[in-house]
Parts: C-alpha cells; sequence; structure tokens
C-alpha cells in the first residue's frame, strides 16, 4: 500500500509537470511505450529492481534505451526515479497518470465483459448509452468471457452493472437462498 501511495504522488507531480508543458499525451504514451518495454524485457526489470547497480548506469542505459523516442520530460522523471531509487513504482505510476488524465480530459474507461465479441453496432450503441449515463466520453475496453453465458457486465471505476446471465442467476440463487433461509 505505501507503494500504492508512493505511485500516486509522483505520478501527480508528473502529470503537473506535464500540464504545465502542454504535453501530458505524450507522456502517457511514453509511460506506455517503458512500461510495454520493462513489461516485455524481464531481463531489463530486473536491471532496473538490483540495487547493485549504481545509478549512474541504470541513467545511461535509460537514455541509450529512450532518449529520442519519449519526451525530455518523461526521460528527466525516470532519470529522478533512479536518484529517489523508486524505479520499481514505474509500473503503479502509469496507471495513475492514465486515469489522472482521463479525468482531465473527461474521459472514463469502461471496462466491457461479453460472452462472444459484440459487432461494431452494438459496441457503438453501448458506449453512446454509458456516454449519456455518465456524462463523460467513453473509452471502451473490451474483453470476452464465455463464462458469463450472455448479455454484458461493465465496470466504470468502482461501479459495476452487471447484465450477464451469469449474474442474473447468481442474483436469483442469492434470492432462492434467501428464501430458503427465511423459511426456516
Amino acid at each position: 500500500m505505501i507503494g500504492d501511495r508512493v505511485a500516486k504522488r509522483y505520478a501527480a507531480a508528473l502529470f503537473q509537470e506535464a500540464v504545465k508543458e502542454g504535453n501530458v499525451t505524450q507522456v502517457e504514451a511514453d509511460l506506455r511505450l517503458i512500461s510495454a518495454t520493462l513489461g516485455s524485457m524481464p531481463e531489463l526489470r530486473a536491471f532496473y529492481r538490483q540495487p547493485m547497480v549504481p545509478p549512474a548506469r541504470k541513467k545511461s542505459a535509460s537514455e541509450v534505451l529512450f532518449e529520442g523516442k519519449v519526451q525530455d520530460l518523461t526521460l528527466r522523471f525516470l532519470s529522478l526515479l533512479i536518484d529517489k531509487r523508486r524505479e520499481e513504482t514505474l509500473p503503479q505510476i502509469w496507471p495513475e497518470f492514465e486515469a489522472l488524465s482521463n479525468e482531465a480530459l473527461g474521459i472514463a474507461v469502461a471496462h466491457v465483459t461479453t460472452a462472444v465479441p459484440m459487432t461494431h453496432d452494438q459496441a457503438a450503441r453501448l458506449q453512446a448509452k454509458l456516454q449519456e449515463v455518465t456524462g463523460k466520453a467513453v473509452r471502451m475496453e473490451a474483453r470476452i468471457d464465455p463464462a458469463i453465458i450472455g448479455g454484458v457486465r461493465v465496470r466504470m471505476g468502482d461501479t459495476v452493472m452487471d447484465g450477464s446471465i451469469q449474474g442474473a442467476l447468481a442474483a436469483l440463487s442469492e434470492r432462492l437462498h434467501g428464501q430458503r433461509l427465511a423459511r426456516q
């Protein structure tokens, strides 16, 4: 939990600087690139997490890997993380930064789960309905899970709207179980 607070603090500081420089979208893309790079290269992740590797060597590696590919602000931020020995928080910083960016831009992220892929028309109608309900632009992230049997389950932040058959069966089972307990 301490790591989460640290990540939020660093993400907020980076976000403020990105707003000042007017390149929030680019910094968000930079963080996505760095996270994807670290995610796809376990050796590189291990290198950054190794406390015996001097910070100067980590900074040099960062410059070689990312200079010219990311904004100067992002590279300076990565250098700051290395100086403060907080490079392990980078995987948590990107989602925190993204959340701040989405909030500032009035974007809500909807995690949509269906049993089968939605058609383009179905996705467009669902997105329009979610935009109407939230009053925000909605970016949908779709996922297929045959276990929900049919229907759709939407999670936006802490809110879950479950219109799946699996959810309906679970609710029915709960009601029936509750009635059985009430009779006993």
